[in-house]
Order: C-alpha cells, then structure tokens, then sequence
C-alpha cells in the first residue's frame, strides 16, 4: 500500500512537472533602445520573447528579426507581479536583457550574463536597472 501511495505521487509529479513545461508564454514591448542578450545586438523597436519547447529556454526575437535562444532560471518571488516587464542591466550607453516579470505570476525569468556584459562590468562601469512594460499575451 505504501509503495503505490509512493508511486501514485511520484506520477502526479511527473505530470505536473510536464504540463508547466507545456505552457507556452509570449511577451511583446517596444524597447526605446538597442541592446543584447547572449552577446547578440538587437536594435530598438519591437522585441518578443517566448517560451520554448525545453523549460526555462526563452527566445528572444528583434524588430529585424533577429533571434536568439538563451536558457534561463526561474527566481521565485513569492506574490504574483503587477504588470509584465523586460527589464536590462544598464551601463553607459549599453544595454542587456537580464529578467522577465511575468503579469499575475510569482516568478521571475533570468537570463545568465553574457561573456560581453561580464567584461563590461569588469571596466567598474556603473550598473543600472531599466524597466520595459511588456505586453503578455
């Protein structure tokens, strides 16, 4: 009896774990400057990011359809966001993506430093936090 409790919630589990992964998310905004994730430059204008098909994968699209997958890492905030934002690590004139708030989630998408950003920071460059709303359809 013991054993199938066990594995009946080991089951539950896997499903849930499954049907998170299978969700599909999409944010839209109009970035007012040009920036970079996974040291690939976009120019400003419209961006979307989506979900992928791997959890935590994140695809990044440009005004001119540039794109780039990156892996991300959920950070977990513990009450749900009022709005959707693209948020980028600002220094001098450069910008990076660094995070996504999701609108009514309780989590937060984190895209890793980039090897460029890194070596920006390096320079002692001050960091500042921009914020984009975004759009999550």
């Amino acid at each position: 009896m013991q054993r199938q409790t066990v594995l009946a919630a080991f089951t539950v589990l896997l499903l849930a774990t499954g049907a998170h992964a299978q969700i599909s998310q999409r944010w839209a905004a109009d970035v007012p400057f040009a920036f970079i994730v996974k040291d690939r430059s976009f120019v400003a204008g419209q961006c979307s990011v989506n979900t992928g098909r791997l959890e935590g994968t994140l695809l990044v699209r440009g005004a001119q359809s540039q794109a780039v997958s990156v892996q991300a890492t959920d950070s977990h905030s513990g009450e749900a966001a009022g709005q959707s934002l693209l948020i980028f690590n600002r220094y001098g004139r450069q910008f990076f993506l660094s995070r996504i708030v999701s609108k009514g989630d309780d989590w937060t998408r984190e895209l890793p430093v980039s090897r460029r950003e890194a070596d920006v920071a390096r320079t002692g460059a001050v960091r500042e936090e921009v914020r984009v709303l975004a759009v999550k359809n």
